[in-house]
């Protein structure tokens, strides 16, 4: 499995999707301490603090990752129409959800879960 990442352009605010780097060089200068980079293009400089990682996909199969606001719509506590922050934590490999209140394994997020928006986008 390939890893994917995204993370808003530093000049644009728009997000980009593709690998990861650190410290970016290009044409011998450095362009940005992060940088993500699309396929078959240079990395672009991102905001270190919106970088995230894919962890599965939603019921509509797009790609979910850390810091995603996702809804439930399907059969986690019986479809409640909560709202959850994705997240991950490279220490025990597992990829959680938390509301103010509770905090869970992240388990078929596909057949759940929809994404309605991201930590990053003020939502």
């Amino acid at each position: 499995m390939k890893l994917k990442f995204k993370g808003k352009c530093l000049k644009t605010g728009n997000w980009i999707f593709g690998g990861y780097a650190e410290k970016c060089i290009q044409a011998n200068a450095m362009v940005a301490e992060v940088a993500i980079i699309p396929d078959r293009c240079y990395g672009v400089a991102v905001d270190p603090k919106t970088v995230s990682i894919a962890i599965g996909v939603d019921m509509y199969g797009k790609d979910l990752y850390s810091g995603d606001i996702i809804l439930d719509v399907g059969k986690y506590k019986n479809g409640s129409g909560e709202k959850f922050e994705v997240r991950f934590d490279p220490f025990i490999g597992a990829t959680i959800f938390i509301d103010d209140e509770y905090e869970d394994s992240l388990e078929d997020p596909q057949e759940w879960a929809r994404i309605v928006g991201s930590v990053h986008d003020g939502n």
